[in-house]
């Protein structure tokens, strides 16, 4: 387990192990509770490299005033780790997958919530109990037949997450590209846009998921204080 989230740090997962750390993450509360403490001793580290950094650049300072010859030590030091600084934070900036990861959330079933007590089954309840059981496989399936059947935004909607957490974010793509959603489901248009642009983080199409990140945080919405986060750290 721990190796699995030192090459995740590390950057060097492959594809298949990519996955795989990736379902652990949901569904392994000790796998998650573990990644969550090694990030923050990676953030720990980062914070106090850089401390130490100006610290010494403090000190340096201090010496150039006693002694002229430090100006020229001073100023050649501060270019050398001024280097090393952005060479840090380079390798910290986390990528899109990792960006994805930190950010994404399966949406809750706010349209049948409790179709589990429900008698009656239909298409609808059928696809809402796949969902909230985690077989998402089955919920894109039923989502996908339900949505040909009704002009309900959200059976396209849930489609689309569906597609998220069974790992294939180009149908997602596929369907949010193609569907805005009425001004009567300004949530779902709202959520639309953010699932759209993990989507498109999880692809490693960094240029069209900070368009959409952009508008989201210069607009008035569910997802702006989340938006304004994601696009300080993109």
């Amino acid at each position: 387990m721990e190796e699995l989230i030192i090459k995740y740090f590390e950057k060097k997962l492959t594809d298949t192990e990519l996955e795989d750390f990736e379902k652990k993450l949901k569904t392994d509360s000790h796998f998650h509770a573990e990644f969550e403490f090694q990030k923050s001793v990676q953030s720990a580290l980062r914070s106090k490299e850089r401390s130490e950094i100006k610290n010494l650049l403090v000190g340096f300072e201090k010496q150039k005033k006693q002694n002229n010859w430090w100006m020229f030590a001073a100023a050649a030091v501060v270019v050398i780790l001024g280097g090393w600084v952005v060479f840090l934070q380079f390798l910290s900036k986390p990528n899109p997958s990792e960006l994805y990861l930190s950010y994404y959330q399966t949406y809750p079933n706010v349209i049948a919530p409790n179709v589990r007590g429900e008698s009656q089954e239909n298409l609808k309840t059928k696809a809402f109990m796949a969902y909230d059981s985690g077989d998402y496989e089955m919920a894109t399936q039923l989502f996908g037949e339900l949505k040909t059947q009704i002009s309900e935004d959200y059976a396209v909607f849930y489609e689309g997450v569906s597609y998220l957490e069974v790992n294939r974010p180009k149908k997602t793509i596929a369907l949010f590209e193609n569907k805005k959603f009425t001004n009567s489901n300004a949530q779902f248009e709202d959520y639309r846009k953010w699932y759209l642009a993990l989507a498109y983080l999880k692809t490693d199409k960094k240029e069209q998921a900070v368009e959409i990140i952009k508008g989201l945080s210069i607009t008035e919405n569910p997802q702006k204080e989340q938006a304004l986060k994601l696009l300080d750290e993109i």
